[in-house]
């Protein structure tokens, strides 16, 4: 997933963890992309937001198809 890709609001799934996660971007502080945890049943937000390298966007954000 290349970051210049990312679009606002935009749903992905990360695999960096130990259980896949539904995240929303959100934009980015400094040199950091915010990704908000996201549950595709309830359409809400559930959890605190994160903050990702370039290199973790590179490698564990995957766009929802």
């Amino acid at each position: 997933m290349k970051t210049s890709n990312l679009k606002f609001e935009g749903l992905y799934n990360y695999t960096g963890g130990q259980a896949p996660l539904t995240l929303m971007y959100y934009g980015m502080t400094e040199d950091r992309y915010v990704f908000i945890p996201y549950d595709l049943n309830k359409k809400h937000f559930c959890g605190a937001p994160n903050s990702l390298t370039e290199k973790e966007v590179l490698n564990q954000i995957k766009p929802i198809n």
